[in-house]
């Protein structure tokens, strides 16, 4: 199945959506062509599938500090390179960096912050109101990176906050 690739900001990517289970992403998108499932740094807490042909890589981790083995692994972030990724309607990858800053602005007032660059040629901008990381390479929109927000980690798992509280002995904040 070829997934639709709409960046949702906060939500996920077509029909995919942050929290997800990955064997509800396996029914969308497929086996992936490669994994680090169960060779990454940290398999038990987080792994990576990497669909290739779309240009696309999604990431699991369980979804909270202290995870229990038993805890599901939870749909994280998403990473593209696909030259059809769409944000609200338009085809955003490739776009000179001032473009993209005008289309964002266009569609809210979003502040934004430059992090280490990655090379010489490359500038890598946050936008933490959207959870979003745009990578530019000589100027172009190269790379999209998208995550899921502590918030909406948080309510998934609202017996957390009790467990923390009992841990800490003070009453949840």
């Amino acid at each position: 199945m070829r997934p639709e690739l709409v960046l949702k900001p906060n939500e996920g990517l077509g029909e995919l959506s942050f929290g997800m289970l990955p064997v509800d992403v396996r029914d969308r998108l497929g086996l992936p062509d490669t994994t680090d499932e169960h060779s990454g740094p940290w398999p038990e807490v987080c792994f990576g599938w990497q669909y290739k042909r779309l240009g696309l890589d999604v990431f699991f981790q369980r979804p909270r500090l202290l995870w229990k083995p038993t805890d599901p692994f939870r749909l994280l972030m998403f990473t593209s390179t696909h030259a059809h990724l769409n944000l609200w309607g338009r085809r955003i990858m490739k776009l000179p960096q001032a473009e993209v800053f005008a289309f964002l602005a266009h569609h809210g007032q979003y502040s934004s912050e430059r992090l280490e660059p990655l090379g010489k040629n490359f500038t890598t901008v946050r936008i933490p109101d959207l959870n979003l990381d745009f990578e530019f390479r000589k100027g172009r929109l190269f790379l999209c990176q998208w995550r899921w927000s502590q918030a909406d980690r948080r309510r998934l798992q609202p017996e957390v906050r009790g467990e923390a509280s009992q841990c800490s002995g003070g009453p949840e904040s």
